[in-house]
């Protein structure tokens, strides 16, 4: 894996190898934020899924050093919600405070749990305006949030790399540009 060989060369301040494109660690080199922000979102919503076959929602994830700027999770979720799951007359909807909320896909069977925690990642499958709630499916359980504490979700598209800790993905996206130093270095 090319992903381990790198890995090992930047823990050891070596140049990681950037120039193969045959293996499972590709590095794609773009001149501004905008260039780079476009090409993850067809990353997401084109490429990787045609190529093989993986579904934005749980396969792939995007992974920024930060939550600020232009190639931050804010503005990135942003980008992304607009590429993966655009405005739909067909989909539910809400917005609340400056998210607007959207259903995805839908599989619900059933299945039900207790504790969702902080970095658990979910699709929301019902909006309820009614009960003035949604539901999300995470992994393994599904919770009900009402509009008052669905404020406190946050969009998952792209989550810092520190949020990302201790989860697993099959294909990562990580934008590399220059940035606060804090946040780029091994």
């Amino acid at each position: 894996s090319l992903i381990v060989t790198n890995a090992h060369k930047i823990v050891n301040g070596e140049i990681p190898i950037l120039k193969s494109a045959d293996k499972d660690f590709f590095f794609l080199q773009r001149n501004n934020k905008s260039e780079v922000s476009a090409v993850i979102a067809d990353l997401c919503a084109n490429r990787l899924p045609k190529a093989y076959g993986y579904s934005p929602f749980e396969n792939i994830q995007v992974l920024a050093p930060s939550k600020k700027g232009e190639l931050g999770t804010a503005e990135l979720n942003h980008k992304l919600q607009a590429a993966l799951n655009p405005k739909d007359d067909d989909k539910a909807e809400i917005t609340i405070g400056s998210k607007t909320f959207r259903t995805g896909w839908s599989s619900e069977n059933g299945e039900t749990g207790e504790g969702i925690f902080n970095g658990d990642i979910g699709i929301i499958t019902w909006i309820d305006r009614k009960t003035k709630s949604l539901v999300v499916k995470f992994f393994d359980k599904i919770a009900r949030y009402t509009f008052e504490f669905a404020g406190d979700l946050d969009f998952a598209y792209a989550i810092t790399v520190h949020k990302s800790q201790g989860n697993e993905f099959d294909a990562v996206i990580i934008p590399m540009f220059s940035g606060p130093p804090q946040l780029y270095y091994r």
